[in-house]
């Protein structure tokens, strides 16, 4: 095909939607343009996303340079059946191929008038021998034939037992319009796939997956999340023959989900749920049809996908300002609500870990030093890291000390509270003291973050592996994590710490009530 075409570009124009949606936008051959105002072809990528709108316009620009390809050389069907056409014994191939013969009018709405020509020229062509079917031709001639055209064809073709493939799959990828692929994929989703090894089905593997000695020690949580997305992933890629799923399947998951608006880090958590389904079947199953028994597959088609360019952009919890501070905690609420805020915005704790607190992991080191010790009780993350003690400023009052819970939220199958109080909290206090309706980062959880940077603006600052131990944050610094595990709950730790925090002023603590 002649390349002499200018190069595609991307242009966002206002339609209908509220953002408007990519086109591609192409300068006309000079031969084709009907007006001087007519030098460019617009076409549209149907998304207003403008990563998606990249990456189909490649197969856009494809399909526009293949018709005015077909427009400027004329119509490569008939040029091909003209070379093969004798108008001496077959009539005018024009008269064929414009008939209007009500009897030419196929169910599919195919040209029939197109069919009989191509069954004329291959099999009493100029070129063809007597008896015999030019299958070359054939071929070719498929490329030029719609799809309803092309499976009327191969009726023709197999009526009279001719030995030939007819319609070729790389011929069917190129003319399959968009109802045939809806189809094609509504038979993928309800199951309709060609099983020719006998391997089972996704869902076939759910259960033993779910039995599988992989959950033992793993949240209820995260499991019940893993087996509610992959029926959805199913869903979406059909329900298919374990050796049937490619790496494309990852890449239609992570699209599907892109375009309707999911964060990457919930994509990526789509996609693992399939993985870890095909990493079970590679570990666990067999193909005992065969003798001896072999895998029904050997690799993971969704390990080493990359999900970078899918899913928005991570918007991470933001810090209350001062003002909103001053305005949460001069709020009227129950002590014990109170008392929990005060706890979060003084330590650096999760919410869940400060939700499930007891009182006997209130403790005060040899030095009068307070501290709650979180290496006993629920731990709330799953890390090492997060069995720290936590210092207790002295500008943090607590209540008489007692026994059991200091709060009483609900707990989760997890045995965690945070899904309980964080609603409660949110609806309560801290949406209250929101901007306006774009203020939608501002949570409970936002006081973590603003005692971390109140801790950067200590001077000097502290380390930022001190300022780990603090929060719990991963604790990646120089120690080992050896060297880590054994400093946890000494003296030292809780001085170091307790120094920092007890550093930061917290003039909304002190308001009068």
């Amino acid at each position: 095909m002649d390349r002499n075409y200018h190069k595609p570009r991307l242009e966002k124009y206002k339609d209908k939607t509220p953002k408007g949606k990519w086109y591609v936008v192409i300068t006309k051959p000079e031969s084709l343009r009907k007006s001087k105002n007519d030098k460019t072809l617009r076409r549209t990528t149907g998304t207003s996303d403008k990563r998606i709108a990249e990456m189909r316009v490649h197969g856009i620009a494809e399909d526009i340079y293949k018709e005015w390809y077909d427009l400027l050389r004329g119509d490569p069907l008939r040029e091909l059946l003209q070379q093969h056409w004798s108008e001496q014994h077959y009539g005018s191939l024009d008269e064929m191929l414009s008939a209007t013969d009500p009897l030419q009018v196929n169910e599919d709405d195919a040209n029939m008038n197109k069919v009989f020509a191509c069954y004329t020229a291959c099999t009493k062509g100029t070129t063809t021998a007597v008896g015999e079917f030019n299958i070359v031709l054939a071929d070719k001639l498929f490329k030029y034939l719609n799809p309803s055209e092309a499976r009327a064809w191969r009726r023709m073709i197999n009526a009279e037992d001719i030995e030939v493939s007819p319609y070729p799959v790389e011929i069917q990828q190129e003319q399959t319009n968009e109802a045939l692929a809806q189809k094609a994929i509504a038979n993928q989703k309800s199951g309709k796939v060609l099983n020719t090894s006998g391997a089972p089905k996704l869902s076939d593997c759910v259960q033993a997956y779910a039995n599988s000695e992989k959950w033992n020690g793993i949240r209820n949580k995260t499991k019940n999340d893993t087996f509610s997305l992959i029926p959805n992933c199913i869903n979406i890629i059909g329900d298919l023959p374990v050796d049937q799923v490619y790496r494309q399947h990852a890449t239609q998951i992570a699209r599907t989900l892109h375009e309707d608006g999911y964060s990457n880090s919930r994509i990526k958590t789509w996609l693992s749920s399939i993985r870890g389904l095909l990493e079970y079947v590679i570990d666990n199953e067999l193909n005992h049809i065969v003798s001896p028994p072999k895998p029904w597959i050997t690799s993971n088609s969704f390990y080493g996908f990359k999900a970078k360019a899918f899913g928005t952009k991570k918007r991470s919890w933001q810090p209350l300002t001062e003002e909103q501070l001053f305005e949460l905690f001069a709020l009227d609420m129950p002590q014990q609500d109170r008392l929990l805020l005060n706890i979060l915005i003084t330590t650096g704790m999760r919410l869940d870990e400060a939700a499930l607190l007891e009182w006997e992991q209130y403790k005060e080191d040899r030095n009068g030093l307070r501290y709650f010790d979180l290496s006993l009780g629920s731990i709330v993350k799953n890390d090492k890291f997060s069995a720290r003690t936590v210092a207790i400023p002295d500008v943090l009052q607590l209540p008489n000390v007692a026994t059991g819970r200091l709060f009483q939220f609900k707990y989760d199958s997890d045995g965690k509270s945070s899904k309980d109080a964080s609603r409660y909290l949110n609806e309560s206090y801290v949406h209250k003291v929101r901007l306006n309706e774009n203020d939608d980062r501002k949570v409970v959880h936002s006081l973590r973050h603003n005692l971390a940077g109140f801790m950067l603006n200590i001077k000097p600052t502290p380390s930022s592996e001190v300022m780990d131990w603090i929060t719990g944050h991963g604790m990646e610094g120089s120690k080992t994590e050896s060297e880590r595990q054994r400093t946890y709950g000494q003296d030292p730790d809780v001085s170091v710490k307790y120094e920092i925090v007890n550093q930061i002023k917290h003039p909304w603590l002190s308001q009068d009530r």
